[in-house]
C-alpha cells in the first residue's frame, strides 16, 4: 500500500499543480465574475434601500400634505368666521352711529321748535300763494265772462273783439 501512496503522491502533487495552474489561468475571469456578482448584489441591496426610502418619503409627504390641508381648511374656516363677525360688528357699528348721529343732530344742530316754525311759515306762504292764484284765476274768468257777455250785447266794436280774442 505504501507503493500505492507513493504513486499516488506524485500524481497528487501533479494534480495539485495542474489544478493550481488552471485556477491561476481562470483567476482573472473568476475575479471579474465575483466582482460582477458582488456588484449586482450590492446594487440590489441599494435598490431595496432606495425603494424603502421612496416609500418612506411618500408616507412622509402624504402625512405632511394632510397636515397642510387641514391647516389650510382651518385657516379658511377662521377667515370665514372672521368675515362673518366683521359683517355683524360693522352692522352693529352702523346702527349705533345712526342712532348717535340722529340724537346728536337733533340735540345740537336742529331745533324742533325752529324747524316747526319754519315749516309753518312755508305753509303760510304756500296758502297765500294758493289764495292769490285762486283769486287771480276767478278775476280772469270773470273778466272773460264779462267780455263775452258784452260782445253778445253788441257793446264792443270789431277791433275790441279782436283784441279780446
Amino acid at each position: 500500500m505504501a507503493d500505492f501512496l507513493k504513486l499516488r503522491e506524485n500524481d497528487l502533487w501533479t494534480d495539485y499543480y495542474t489544478l493550481l495552474q488552471r485556477a491561476s489561468d481562470f483567476y482573472v475571469d473568476e475575479t471579474l465574475a465575483a466582482t460582477k456578482i458582488q456588484s449586482l448584489y450590492r446594487a440590489s441591496k441599494i435598490r431595496e434601500r432606495w425603494h424603502l426610502v421612496q416609500k418612506a418619503t411618500a408616507i412622509i409627504q402624504r402625512i405632511g400634505r394632510g397636515i397642510l390641508g387641514r391647516l389650510k381648511s382651518k385657516a379658511a374656516l377662521m377667515k370665514r368666521a372672521e368675515l362673518c363677525n366683521r359683517a355683524y360688528f360693522d352692522h352693529c357699528a352702523t346702527s349705533i352711529q345712526k342712532v348717535f348721529r340722529g340724537s346728536w343732530s337733533r340735540q345740537y344742530i336742529h331745533c324742533m321748535r325752529t324747524r316747526k316754525s319754519y315749516l309753518d311759515n312755508i305753509m303760510d306762504i304756500g296758502d297765500r300763494t294758493n289764495r292769490w292764484l285762486h283769486n287771480y284765476s276767478e278775476k280772469v274768468q270773470d273778466d272773460h265772462q264779462r267780455r263775452v257777455e258784452e260782445q253778445k250785447r253788441g257793446y264792443l266794436t270789431i277791433w275790441q273783439v279782436n283784441y279780446i280774442i
